[in-house]
């Protein structure tokens, strides 16, 4: 209250204070940021277009779901649309991912643009937490299906979560409750005018001392388009079509901003809001349209002579633009003669009509406009009509872009909004005082930049943000940056600092702190205790630059430091800066696949309290139809009746089996219900069971339903991936370099293709109470991601990195592809596959149909299978016919597994880690003709000769003979499968003991009878041969080895087609599987020898020497085959000509 009683001296001054602009935030089509929308400004373009794709499968996959599909595919009103909806970063906000799939899309995407709005005026959270910051949000109740209403009608039961981010009421109540904002906090709906009627109140809160700031904003999104009709273009819509956005701003006292330092975009002088009452006439609409020009004239205290021009709601329907046209003309009748003295213009010609959103999206263009000193237009000269032929004479230029200038008054503009409600509002808007700013004096201490993220990923995204934001930037004020970033910014516990001299030094340093391996360690896990930062900043001798070094330590170690001490001699403003770039996390309401309506849990699963009958007097055919009838939700089932048309699904399978185990028979499996879906035929599959029979699957029969097991090396993969989900150790990335013009949507078009040809592509996985399944989604799209940071070629490796994340396995697809742009023109093309879903054969029919699909309309040849029937009838395999193959595995190791115990660097971690790291050498033509005549004399492969040398080579380092090596085959044993894309690879373990052999000669043919053998059985699962040895779990390290060697024959892939060639090129993921794996390829007639190896193991210059060693000790081995093995290892190395290898680490 005594605060109260103070400020009342102040309120006078705040009601005649105009009020500043200090933030801006907005999503537009195609324009996420305010530079892309300017540009497209710029350009004319006009953003009428399709349904992106995304939302086009999700809102066909929901009209399946409620049973409105016809079997035609609706073809969508066109618009200007946002893409990514479905995308929202809950984690960032404290939310589960389970309420993020219940909020309405609009409010997730406000949020984030509430943040990136306080953010641009240089604001963190903790600096307006319980301030009086008011929220003032525009809606109207437009007929639109609403996600409420989707996701109610495939989630009754979960109704009673839905209000809390759906509720209109809530919206602005929502963002004041997350920041703990205690200002005025109000939805206004005034239908068209809302938005713009929101910043008048809030001016009018501001003035009147209810707020200090406060936020104004809307959304408004099109979830369920008009079906597209023949256009028909009458004097009502000509240049009609829907538009989106999210938009906000923040805004306070323009003294009070000019006194905080903050980054002012404009002035709002001054408003007016008129309604229209019971009008009678167009003479009434045109009289109250100039009425409200002239109240906010006169609230403005400003000349309409000063007006550089008007931003209108001028396409909202052709009768209403005439209206306003002819209510500007006479309001400027009043005040001047003269013609064509005010521009008119609209955005809404170019981005459509955004409904209650729209008064703000105009706003957004005059503020751009003011900044940029200039107007364009309203309409476009690509519309099929003539709409200004309609216009009357006016003293206002609309027909081509027009600089402004201004010379006895700054820039002004007005921004009218009309409503059906009859609620009109007027703004008058004026250019930022600052427009020119002063130089800021160099400081008289170092410039320390600090950066922080929720996230080491997104710690990683913003680093690169900044430093392409400072290569295009030249003139910026370092000072201004830096003071922005550590008082403007909140500091999450993820955080980088450095200090810098220069501009170019501080590039470097993004570039180097980008692309640095930061430690599993949690920064915020870390404590600076020493020094504390209010010491450093109180007690500072900055030419000594130490002080700025422990600052920068204090910082990243979580330490809360008062910045503004560092500048308290200093006068510095704010900045515009880049704003957080938010984890675009996919949170849609999945709609479950082909389970019909009924009790579905928020991902499609149905649930059941379990209720079984186990009687021993029930007859077993009545056990079976109870069970179906509990867990599919029915009274009755007939012996006729199919269990995927009465709902049934693999999930519902594994509660039925489960069950029918326990009360029957244990050896039930859930493949007799899946393939013997008619309950007939599933009795009787049971009934062979009860006699001692299996079934059987048809190889060539095609699974018909989307769940099915998981293949022996996809479980594999999944229970790793568990193991260490935010390590991308699984991940498979790749880059090319684009030689041609890629047409974007083509090549999009070209890859969705590819996810309709193969399964795998559309393929989640899940765990069960049965373990994991793999799900076949109906429609999923693949985005061609496109990223704007030019680089150059020897920057792609870094990018490549950080493009490289983990993937969601419950998230189909399991691959993402970008389009980076280069420096120098060119473009590259970023692949990231997850390996349960692919392996390198894959990536080759993955690029060669691809390519045909960007070349061609033509379809090829049908597929005969798909992945999921080679897992399933693996599985079944495994169930009838591996005996003699299990029988040779087992006898390997019936002697035990011998464990490789080399000599390493760093002891070995308690807990296996994956970090690792490549050295190269190249073996040149001749040394290479060598190894392959000696092959061709001792009739055996390169392959065989190669891996027994590095078996001889880890014998040496370990001082042991019986070793296992890991290797790899294709796995693709039968024709049908050479052109799926899956996981087909299969690791086998080569066993061999180099004590029993005298020469290296006969040394080699024991490991090449070893390895026939083992490729002869290479079918069995080494997931399999691990459960069925029963090995005790060592978590430091494989099972079975923990080396491995691979071999194969191929070039650098280069595809070429008649527009297009993609050029594949090396990288190094920093991932180590194993501690040392040496993969050699046959590339151009050399070997290529690869050595990837675990940094928590080894050093480089070890490798380095192994590597050398490798290659001495294999021309020893050759020179001198037929002499005994003991006496060749004890050669010294100098004997060998090294000039025949060329060394490249």
């Amino acid at each position: 209250m005594d605060t109260i009683v103070d400020d009342l001296g102040e309120k006078e001054a705040l009601l005649n204070d105009n009020i500043a602009i200090i933030g801006m935030a907005g999503l537009f089509p195609d324009a996420s940021e305010l530079d892309q929308l300017w540009d497209i400004l710029e350009s004319g373009r006009i953003n009428e277009n399709v349904l992106p794709t995304q939302r086009n499968q999700d809102l066909l996959h929901y009209l399946r779901w409620i049973g409105l599909d016809n079997g035609q595919q609706p073809e969508f009103q066109k618009g200007a649309y946002l893409n990514g909806i479905d995308q929202f970063d809950y984690n960032f906000f404290g939310i589960s991912a389970e309420e993020a799939c219940l909020m309405d899309p609009g409010q997730r995407l406000f949020l984030q643009t509430a943040w990136k709005t306080m953010e641009d005026a240089g604001y963190g959270e903790k600096q307006l937490e319980g301030s009086r910051t008011g929220v003032f949000v525009g809606k109207s109740d437009l007929p639109h299906y609403t996600y409420r209403q989707m996701v109610s009608d495939v989630y009754p039961h979960q109704v009673h979560f839905l209000d809390e981010g759906n509720l209109a009421a809530i919206q602005a109540g929502g963002i004041s409750y997350l920041m703990d904002w205690r200002g005025t906090s109000m939805v206004i709906d005034t239908a068209e005018s809302s938005s713009l009627l929101c910043l008048q109140k809030a001016c009018q809160a501001l003035q009147y001392g209810e707020c200090d700031q406060a936020l104004v904003g809307t959304f408004h999104l099109n979830l369920f388009p008009h079906v597209q009709q023949n256009p028909v273009h009458t004097l009502e819509n000509k240049g009609y079509f829907p538009g989106e956005a999210v938009v906000s701003v923040l805004i306070k006292p323009l003294s009070r901003a000019l006194e905080d330092g903050d980054m002012i975009h404009a002035v709002v002088k001054g408003s007016a809001v008129i309604q229209s009452g019971r009008y009678q006439s167009v003479q009434d609409q045109q009289s109250t349209a100039c009425e409200l020009l002239i109240r906010a004239w006169h609230n403005a205290s400003i000349h309409p002579d000063t007006l550089s021009f008007i931003e209108t709601n001028h396409d909202i329907n052709l009768v209403d633009s005439l209206q306003e046209m002819q209510g500007i003309e006479q309001a400027f009748s009043y005040f001047t003669s003269q013609k064509k003295s005010c521009p008119v213009s609209s955005i809404h010609s170019q981005f459509g009509m955004s409904y209650h959103a729209s008064g703000l999206v105009s706003l957004f263009k005059a503020v751009l406009s003011l900044q940029n000193k200039k107007i364009h237009p309203p309409f476009h000269k690509a519309y099929p009509y003539d709409v200004k032929s309609d216009l009357p004479s006016s003293p206002h230029d609309e027909n081509r872009a027009v600089k402004l200038s201004a010379e006895d008054y700054p820039l002004r503009c007005g921004v009218s909004s009309y409503s059906k409600s009859g609620t009109h509002c007027h703004i008058v808007l004026e250019e930022s005082p600052l427009t020119i700013q002063k130089k800021q004096d160099p400081p008289d201490f170092p410039l320390i930049f600090t950066i922080s993220a929720k996230t080491e990923y997104m710690l990683k995204k913003l680093l690169l943000v900044y430093h392409s934001f400072l290569i295009e930037n030249g003139n910026l004020s370092l000072v201004q940056l830096c003071y922005t970033l550590q008082t403007g910014r909140t500091h999450h516990v993820h955080r980088a600092a450095t200090t810098f001299s220069s501009r170019e030094d501080l590039i470097l340093k993004l570039k180097k702190l980008s692309s640095a391996n930061f430690t599993d360690l949690s920064w915020s896990d870390l404590y600076y205790d020493s020094l504390s930062a209010d010491m450093i900043l109180d007690h500072c001798d900055w030419k000594r630059n130490k002080n700025a070094t422990d600052l920068c330590l204090a910082y990243v170690r979580g330490e809360e430091v008062d910045w503004e001490k560092l500048y308290r001699k200093q006068s510095v403003r704010k900045m515009r800066l880049p704003t957080y770039p938010f984890e675009p996390n996919r949170c849609w309401a999945e709609f479950g696949g082909s389970v019909p309506r009924g009790e579905t849990d928020l991902f499609g699963t149905q649930s059941f309290e379990m209720h079984v009958t186990s009687e021993k007097d029930v007859y077993d055919g009545e056990i079976v139809e109870q069970i179906m009838c509990h867990y599919l939700g029915i009274h009755q089932i007939d012996d006729s009746d199919d269990f995927y048309r009465l709902g049934g699904d693999s999930i519902t399978a594994v509660k039925i089996i489960n069950d029918l185990k326990k009360t029957l028979n244990p050896y039930i499996q859930i493949n007799d219900l899946l393939e013997n879906p008619v309950l007939s035929k599933f009795k009787a599959a049971i009934e062979r069971k009860d006699k001692g029979q299996q079934t059987h699957q048809d190889a060539s029969r095609k699974m018909s339903h989307p769940q099915s097991p998981l293949s022996f090396s996809q479980q594999r993969l999944f229970i790793m991936t568990k193991y260490d989900p935010q390590l991308p150790i699984y991940n498979m990335p790749y880059s090319f370099i684009v030689e041609g013009d890629l047409h974007k949507e083509r090549f999009e078009w070209a890859l969705n293709q590819l996810l309709e040809r193969h399964e795998t592509l559309r393929t989640s996985f899940t765990m069960t109470d049965s373990g994991p399944i793999q799900t076949v989604h109906e429609h999923v799209v693949c985005q061609l991601q496109e990223l704007y940071i030019p680089l150059q070629e020897n920057e792609l490796d870094a990018a490549l990195r950080e493009f490289t994340k983990p993937f969601d396995l419950q998230q189909a697809p399991l691959l993402r592809v970008a389009l980076v742009h280069m420096v120098n023109g060119q473009c590259a093309l970023f692949l990231d596959m997850h390996h349960i879903i692919s392996d390198g054969t894959s990536l080759t029919i993955f690029l060669q149909e691809l390519m045909h699909f960007y070349e061609s309309n033509e379809k090829l040849e049908p597929l005969s299978i798909q992945y999921r029937d080679y897992a399933t009838q693996q599985r079944l395999m495994m169930e009838t016919g591996t005996s003699d193959s299990e029988d040779f595995w087992v006898k390997q190791f019936s002697g035990g597994v011998p464990v490789l115990q080399l000599a390493a660097d760093y002891p070995r971690p308690a807990r296996k880690t994956f970090h690792g790291t490549q050295a190269h050498y190249t073996v040149n033509k001749k040394a290479t003709d060598t190894i392959l005549h000696f092959a061709q004399q001792t009739g055996v492969t390169p392959y065989v000769i190669l891996l027994t040398v590095y078996h001889l080579l880890l014998s040496q380092m370990s001082g042991q003979q019986d070793i296992v090596i890991g290797s790899w085959t294709q796995g693709r044993s039968e024709q049908e499968l050479s052109q799926i894309i899956g996981m087909f690879v299969q690791t086998i373990p080569l066993r061999n003991n180099s004590s029993e052999a005298t020469t290296f000669i006969e040394f080699i043919k024991q490991v090449q009878r070893n390895v026939l053998q083992a490729f002869q059985h290479q079918e069995y699962p080494l997931e399999a041969l691990i459960e069925r040895l029963q090995l005790k779990r060592d978590q430091s390290r494989n099972p079975l080895f923990d080396v491995v060697f691979t071999m194969q024959n191929m070039d650098l892939p280069v595809l070429k087609s008649e527009n297009l060639t993609l050029k594949v090129r090396p990288f190094n993921n920093t991932i180590s599987m194993f501690d040392l794996t040496l993969y050699i390829y046959n590339w151009e007639g050399q070997f290529e020898c690869i050595w990837e190896y675990n940094t928590a193991l080894f050093i480089e210059e070890t490798i380095t020497r192994t590597a050398d060693d490798y290659f001495q000790l294999l021309m020893r081995l050759i020179h001198n085959s037929d002499e005994q093995l003991t006496e060749i290892l004890k050669l010294s190395d100098h004997e060998i000509d090294i000039e025949n290898v060329e060394f490249n680490f």
